[in-house]
C-alpha cells in the first residue's frame, strides 16, 4: 500500500514537477496523478524509477510504497 502523503510530501521537498516526473515515468501527468491519488498503482518499474529520481534509499522507499498501514 502506497503512504500516498508521504510520496506527495516527497515530491514536493525534491523541487522536481509531477509533469516531469510523469514524462520519465512514460505516462501522462493525468496517469500520474491517478496513481498518486491511489486510483491506480504504480508498477515495479515505476516505483524503481521514481526513487531513483527522487534519490529515495531502501528505507524510505519501503515506507512509501510498502507502507502496511496509511492513515
Amino acid at each position: 500500500m502506497t503512504d500516498r502523503q508521504l510520496l506527495r510530501d516527497t515530491i514536493t521537498q525534491s523541487g522536481l514537477k509531477k509533469k516531469f516526473l510523469a514524462e520519465q515515468l512514460g505516462i501522462t501527468t493525468q496517469g500520474f496523478r491517478l496513481k498518486i491519488s491511489g486510483v491506480n498503482e504504480f508498477t515495479e518499474t515505476e516505483m524503481q524509477k521514481l526513487s531513483e529520481l527522487l534519490h529515495l534509499n531502501k528505507t524510505m522507499r519501503d515506507r512509501i510504497f510498502f507502507a502496511k498501514k496509511v492513515e
